[in-house]
């Protein structure tokens, strides 16, 4: 869409604002000009009652010249200037009572100065009216594309919706892969990515839609929903523009794309809440991998549902209450002998009941509340422990680390510290850390895992399989053991190339020199093939399900020879 100067003053609401300087609109060109002529008309009468022009009063007319310089600018101010030195000319005395005339000179060199002084003024004027009329702009358009932003779009909403629309429809469009071209060819590239998508977009819209630009990858336009399909066709045109190749700098540069759409007033009555719809309908479509997703009010309102569990949540960390750990336990294929357990925590909360681990640790792990939940995991873990040395159980813990846990430089000092504490050495401890997590900041997570180690503490790398870390790569990592992911395990008893590649996976771990655990063992016959691989250790429900202490030593008990000192 092709912008101007002047369409740029409609879309950001501004066109009257600048249109008070310029003088081009008629409604203010009208009022302006009837204030300076009764200013005038009023300073002439004052001169003439006060004696004539050889009294002070006759500057007054100063006030209506600069008047009309502020609101005309240039021509105002001269016009006004010639309008008030004739009046206050030759047809004004200089002394009304004694009937004493002025001199031409008198009058004329007034008018001069007065143009002179209306001319300076009006282009001042002029000038300071751009660059205000400008800076106020700036609030309403994007700097990179020179499109109008979020601000603008807000306001074009409300506007429609106070116009009452019959039905709206509001498109958020973001380039999959900005972040990984910011990542892999710098923002300057990102830039350029970001002003050709723009360009683009604003070629498939064509006339009949504006296109906003939102941040840096993101755009969004607004449709009137009277045909809903002429709409979908819409967004598919967006996103077959977008798949086309970027030629940036002479390389071929892929964007990609995904939308979220949100209907007014379905979801949403006012134009906040329809931009946060389409967001979130953006991201749930991002989840899972959909590239039009609509705006889920049921899938929203669990999400912001558990979002205000956090305050919940860190008074639970803070009090205890409703927080437990059960345990997993992790046998020895060859021997069937329990030879550690997983803590893995529970919420029971007072309104809302049990709280799966999957909903709120995901949320702690995007606050500052993943610290103290793994602190509190941590220390009940080694409690347990110390516990359960008294009670002659001897168990090792396993307990689970988030990525953001690895970024805590006193990670390893602090669980060395806990162990000391209670007099539980350190091997008796085991930390997870997910290969998603590991390969998000591998070199910052292996200075992390080397510490660990260097107290004592073994370590294993969860979910193995799910990501993109390679047995090479693990050849330099200070890990001790590989979990298997469950979905890496998926018809092993059916299906021989998944036999041949997990076969040849436990063998290359361990070659390694790493222990292999396979997770989410759920029957007797992949209990009974991993064994027959060489699987070292298994975890499942066919095994046995997380439990509480109580349950725990119940288990051990019934387990030949198992879970004693």
């Amino acid at each position: 869409m092709p912008v101007t100067s002047s369409n740029w003053l409609d879309m950001a609401g501004l066109a009257p604002a600048y249109d008070n300087w310029s003088g081009s609109h008629i409604g203010w060109r009208l009022a302006g000009a009837g204030v300076v002529a009764l200013l005038i008309a009023g300073t002439v009468l004052l001169v003439w009652h006060t004696g004539g022009t050889k009294l002070v009063y006759a500057h007054f007319i100063y006030v209506p010249i600069l008047i009309a310089a502020g609101l005309f600018g240039l021509p105002g101010g001269i016009l006004a200037a010639v309008a008030g030195g004739l009046a206050l000319g030759p047809m004004m005395p200089l002394d009304v009572e004694a009937g004493i005339p002025q001199d031409t000179l008198n009058w004329v060199t007034r008018t001069a100065m007065l143009t002179f002084s209306g001319s300076l003024a009006g282009a001042i004027c002029a000038v300071l009216g751009r660059q205000t009329a400008e800076a106020r702009l700036q609030g309403y358009r994007s700097p990179w594309t020179r499109l109008p932003n979020r601000a603008q779009m807000m306001v074009d909403l409300d506007r429609l919706i106070v116009e009452g629309e019959q039905s709206l429809i509001v498109l958020k469009i973001a380039l999959s892969h900005h972040a990984s071209t910011v990542t892999s060819l710098g923002h300057d590239f990102a830039d350029d990515l970001h002003r050709a998508a723009a360009a683009r977009l604003g070629t498939a819209l064509g006339g009949d839609f504006r296109l906003y630009d939102l941040s840096e990858g993101a755009f969004g336009t607004i449709l009137p929903a009277a045909n809903y399909r002429d709409a979908v066709k819409l967004t598919n045109t967006l996103l077959a523009h977008l798949d086309e190749p970027f030629s940036l700098q002479a390389v071929p540069v892929l964007a990609g794309g995904h939308i979220g759409v949100a209907r007014w007033p379905q979801h949403g009555a006012d134009a906040p809440a329809l931009m946060r719809a389409a967001a979130a309908a953006l991201h749930d479509g991002g989840l899972d991998v959909q590239r039009r997703a609509v705006y889920d009010q049921r899938a929203d309102t669990e999400r912001r549902a558990m979002t205000a569990l956090l305050p919940d949540l860190q008074s639970a960390l803070r009090t205890g209450a409703g927080l437990q750990l059960h345990f997993q336990p992790k046998i020895c294929l060859d021997t069937r002998d329990c030879v550690g357990v997983e803590a893995l925590i529970r919420w029971q909360h007072p309104r809302r009941g049990a709280v799966s681990p999957g909903l709120f640790i995901p949320l702690a792990e995007r606050t500052a509340l993943i610290g103290p939940l793994s602190e509190w995991v941590a220390l009940r873990a080694v409690d347990q422990l110390s516990a359960w040395r008294t009670a002659g159980i001897d168990v090792p813990i396993a307990i689970n680390l988030s990525m953001r846990n690895l970024d805590d430089d006193r990670l390893a000092l602090a669980l060395a510290d806990m162990l000391r504490t209670r007099g539980v050495h350190s091997c008796r401890v085991e930390v997870e850390i997910t290969e998603t997590a590991l390969m998000a900041a591998p070199e910052r997570a292996r200075q992390s895992l080397e510490s660990l180690r260097g107290e004592g503490i073994s370590v294993a790398l969860d979910d193995f399989g799910t990501g993109q870390c390679s047995l090479a790569y693990l050849r330099d990592l200070p890990v001790d053991s590989l979990k298997l992911d469950r979905s890496f395990l998926r018809d092993i008893e059916h299906d021989d190339r998944s036999q041949i590649l997990i076969g040849a996976t436990i063998d290359a771990a361990h070659r390694l020199g790493f222990k292999v655990v396979a997770e989410g063992i759920e029957d007797a016959g992949a209990l009974e093939r991993l064994h027959g691989m060489g699987c070292d250790h298994g975890q499942g429900y066919h095994i046995a399900r997380p439990m509480p202490d109580a349950d725990l030593r119940q288990w051990l008990a019934n387990q030949p020879a198992a879970g004693t000192a």
